[in-house]
């Protein structure tokens, strides 16, 4: 039958599964990084990130006496399960092009940043404190803020709002 052909592994049969190759292979959990096909997608990724970086770096310029070091922000879910990915594309971006990545919830981007007059998105490390440490957001890089419920409260709308309005690169 169907369902006995392609029963799942856990079901006691995965004869069937073993019988076409890229199945055998994933179902061997020491093979599994050599199954899968290579993927290029996160350096795609980081490399359209730094691209916007620089550009926004080139465009603002050294107007001010002490400008401030600029980051790429990823918005992030409060309860993220999917930091893996994104993790990756942190260190990426950093090892291949020397761009440092900061990850908040759009709760968090309200409560700890602020636009300059001049547009730029200022953000606090340690919150809104003079003696924290803050750096200028280059590119907004949005992981969440897709779906009606990533907007449960003020702050979330708050923060997507100071996005928004910057000049950073979304």
């Amino acid at each position: 039958s169907l369902s006995r052909r392609w029963a799942h592994p856990a079901d006691g049969d995965a004869t069937a599964l073993r019988a076409l190759p890229h199945m055998a292979c994933l179902l061997d959990s020491a093979r599994v990084d050599e199954c899968l096909p290579p993927s290029s997608s996160d350096e795609a990724v980081c490399s359209a990130l730094a691209a916007a970086h620089n550009e926004y770096v080139a465009s603002v310029g050294s107007a001010d006496s002490a400008p401030l070091m600029a980051v790429v922000l990823m918005i992030v879910q409060p309860t993220e399960r999917n930091i893996t990915d994104q993790r990756g594309i942190e260190a990426r971006l950093w090892d291949d092009h020397s761009v440092p990545l900061i990850r908040a919830t759009l709760a968090e981007l309200d409560a700890r940043a602020a636009l300059s007059n001049d547009a730029r998105l200022v953000y606090s490390l340690a919150g809104r404190e003079a003696t924290s440490r803050r750096l200028e957001v280059s590119v907004v890089y949005l992981r969440a803020g897709y779906r009606p419920e990533d907007y449960s409260a003020e702050g979330e709308w708050r923060g997507r709002e100071k996005a928004e309005f910057s000049r950073a690169i979304k």
